[in-house]
């Protein structure tokens, strides 16, 4: 499951990013808990992990661009999550015991697509990959921030996006 960037028309202060391949970092990494999902007619439970890149594109204020995305936390070789680690370590397999929030402050290269529904637009991250060699993402312009459900940091928690902030209540049962 993917999540998208925040409507263009929104009346906040949110900027659709640019479809496109860019450099990007990963400046959230938060393990937003268990949900129910359906799929098929059949309903299951999945852990949910949420990324957010901020990308090489910097808005009027100069501040970098950022997507989310909400994935199914899960290091098989077929799940997405895993894909996106694979980006993140230049596509070395972590060793096992690997620490998840070493990700963070890593590059990869992002691929945002548009997609429209109804009378808005969303940036979907479709696609990511490793850097090329001699290629660099700009420092980014916020703080790096991890976050696990299980070990609730109440300053983590703030730092998040509203998005993730809604999917971990959501877990934790709450209204």
């Amino acid at each position: 499951m993917r999540t998208f960037q925040k409507p263009s028309d929104d009346a906040g202060d949110f900027i659709l990013a640019p479809a496109g391949v860019t450099a990007a970092t990963l400046i959230t990494l938060s393990y937003l808990g268990k949900h129910e999902s359906t799929w098929q007619g059949q309903v299951r439970e999945r852990e949910l992990v949420g990324l957010s890149w901020e990308l090489a594109a910097r808005g009027p204020d100069g501040r970098g661009l950022s997507v989310t995305e909400t994935l199914t936390a899960s290091l098989h070789p077929k799940a997405v999550f895993y894909s996106r680690v694979l980006a993140l370590t230049g596509g070395q397999e972590p060793p096992p015991g690997f620490n998840l929030a070493e990700l963070l402050g890593r590059s990869a290269i992002v691929t945002i697509q548009h997609a429209v529904r109804g009378d808005r637009t969303y940036a979907n991250v479709v696609a990511v990959g490793p850097l090329p060699r001699g290629m660099s993402a700009p420092p980014p312009t916020v703080g790096l921030t991890f976050y696990d459900i299980e070990a609730h940091d109440p300053a983590a928690y703030s730092a998040l996006p509203a998005r993730f902030r809604k999917l971990s209540d959501a877990a934790l049962g709450a209204p």
